[in-house]
């Protein structure tokens, strides 16, 4: 007889979105903030952004990013310029 697959995580096995992966500071002059996340969504949910995993890699390499300022307001460092955003192991 065939046994039955057993379904969900084995007993024992750490759950991977208990680790902190992000490490994320808002340098703003008048009120800058810090923590540590485990997903980006939940970095969006706490101060409200609308970061997706392109916009997080274009913060952390400065790749694609108009640091002139030329667009003024809808600059992307004007936008995002004061995060500061490191992965974590």
């Amino acid at each position: 007889m065939l046994e039955e697959k057993k379904k969900g995580r084995p007993k024992g096995i750490p759950n991977k979105f208990d680790k902190y992966r992000w490490y994320v500071e808002d340098v703003d002059v008048e009120n800058p903030k810090f923590g540590r996340f485990s997903t980006i969504s939940a970095l969006n949910r706490a101060w409200g952004l609308n970061l997706t995993h392109e916009k997080v890699f274009r913060i952390m390499t400065h790749i694609r990013v108009d640091e002139s300022g030329r667009y003024g307001k809808n600059s992307f460092m004007s936008r995002y310029g004061t995060l500061r955003i490191t992965k974590l192991n």
